[in-house]
């Protein structure tokens, strides 16, 4: 059963869904996947690990922009949270501004887990539970 929302988001629940789409936008972009494991662990459904960082290519928060249809600063806010939570690796100008990012080995897992989504989830829940 889906769950209502109402159109007065919090900050943070509407963080969460920008994070979850800027996740989604990298990994659409992922070089293809080097991993270490064996056809046996294949065969089983066991994924190998990851064992390089240059498949994860660099994406310019510009286009993000115009992708998610998000303001600037709040993309930026976003990736500033990304890159605190070691999700993201970024890029910064002599000002501190993100201008590029890239996926990190956490953050691939994070996505694949749908971690964002996740507390999202547990705050439409909180909500209801307080109705």
């Amino acid at each position: 059963m889906p769950l209502n929302r109402d159109n007065t988001q919090s900050f943070e629940y509407r963080r969460n869904e920008c994070c979850h789409k800027i996740l989604d936008r990298l990994y659409r972009r992922l070089s293809p996947i080097m991993r270490e494991g064996t056809l046996d662990n294949a065969m089983k459904g066991i994924e190998g690990k990851i064992t390089s960082n240059s498949i994860f290519t660099w994406v310019d928060t510009s286009d993000l922009v115009t992708e998610l249809n998000e303001p600037d600063h709040f993309i930026l806010d976003c990736c500033e949270h990304l890159e605190l939570n070691k999700h993201i690796d970024t890029l910064n100008t002599d000002k501190g501004i993100i201008y590029r990012i890239a996926f990190t080995k956490h953050g691939v897992d994070t996505f694949k887990s749908d971690y964002y989504l996740k507390e999202n989830q547990k705050q439409d829940w909180a909500t209801q539970l307080h109705n």
